[in-house]
């Protein structure tokens, strides 16, 4: 898994929120994002993501939360953009402190899907960090970006 700890200062994300049966996320998450596509949402956050300067983490995010790291029945899924600014009619604001972040490049090889089940199975147990109770952030960059996807994962040092 090709992966960098990056360091980020406080940020906030805005977005429209829904809730997710664990068990079936793998197939609700991308039915959120078909239907965000059809009804327009993907668009609204498009624009919030050109008002706003460039930093990470980039692109439209998938943010996963209040889910206790897949330890509870169900999780809110943020469809989300960076944003200075109140949140539209619509949408909720989420707020991230100053924090370590593990970002995980989506590859060929290893969609999105394998990066979360991969971080959990293999990279968590071997890696000298343990989560940190923040969100989960899948950013989906814009066109031309490389990566074109990564997943952020918020992480501390494991104590010795």
């Amino acid at each position: 898994m090709n992966y960098r700890i990056e360091r980020l200062g406080t940020f906030a994300a805005v977005g429209f929120k829904e809730r997710v049966n664990t068990k079936d996320a793998f197939h609700a998450i991308p039915d959120l994002w078909d239907k965000a596509k059809q009804n327009g949402r993907i668009d609204k956050l498009i624009e919030l993501l050109w008002a706003y300067p460039p930093r990470n983490p980039r692109g439209i995010l998938g943010i996963c939360a209040n889910g206790d790291f897949g330890n509870h029945e169900e999780f809110d899924y943020y469809l989300a953009s960076l944003s200075e600014h109140d949140p539209l009619e619509g949408m909720v604001k989420l707020n991230f402190p100053a924090s370590t972040w593990a970002v995980f490049e989506v590859t060929p090889e290893l969609d999105v899907q394998g990066i979360w089940k991969k971080m959990y199975a293999e990279w968590v147990p071997t890696s000298g960090y343990d989560l940190a109770n923040l969100p989960g952030i899948e950013c989906y960059c814009p066109p031309g970006h490389v990566p074109a996807a990564e997943v952020w994962i918020a992480v501390e040092k494991k104590l010795k």
